[in-house]
């Protein structure tokens, strides 16, 4: 039988678990909205860089040139450095590549800051795996897991409706601002 003090420690690491993982997984449900944010601003991205949709179709794209092959690397850097290491350089990444995409007229600029946000992305889900099955019960690993993509969903869909109003009423740049000081 667990002594009491023993059965405190445990309830804090659990609860401290909880929290690590859930703010692994806020910020994998952050990068999915930093993933669709273009989406809802086509009209003005085409004005502003003065493309077409196709051009507004590169510069979202331009996201996965960074993600995708840093898919490669993300298990092994994670492995390699850890996950705080790792979930602070993302961030820094994502609001880098954010202030980079909101401050400037020049689309090819544009592009390297987008491409600097999927750089940056690129590791959430990885962390979250990671963290979960470090700081969780085995047991709750999937649920857990299951958990945090129900929230990048849910982030997504709910910053789609949400920045499509915001971008009417304050504009994309301003959007993009909020989206890196978040």
């Amino acid at each position: 039988m667990l002594k009491e003090d023993d059965a405190s420690s445990l309830r804090k690491k659990a609860v401290m678990g909880w929290l690590i993982c859930t703010l692994a997984a806020l910020f994998y449900c952050y990068e999915y909205l930093l993933r669709i944010v273009p989406s809802v601003m086509v009209p003005k991205l085409m004005q502003n860089f003065q493309v077409n949709a196709s051009g507004v179709g590169y510069l979202s794209t331009a996201y996965l040139l960074g993600y995708a092959p840093m898919q490669l690397w993300v298990g092994a850097l994670t492995d390699r450095f850890g996950s705080r290491l790792i979930l602070i350089s993302s961030l820094c990444f994502c609001v880098l590549g954010s202030f980079i995409f909101a401050v400037t007229s020049d689309i090819y600029i544009a592009t390297v800051g987008r491409v600097i946000i999927g750089l940056g992305s690129a590791f959430a889900f990885v962390a979250v795996l990671r963290l979960a099955s470090i700081w969780l019960e085995k047991k709750y690993f999937s649920f857990f897991v299951g958990l945090a993509t129900a929230l990048a969903m849910i982030g997504a869909m709910l910053g789609d409706i949400e920045m499509s109003r915001l971008v009417a009423h304050a504009g994309w740049r301003h959007v993009i601002y909020l989206s890196a000081y978040m």
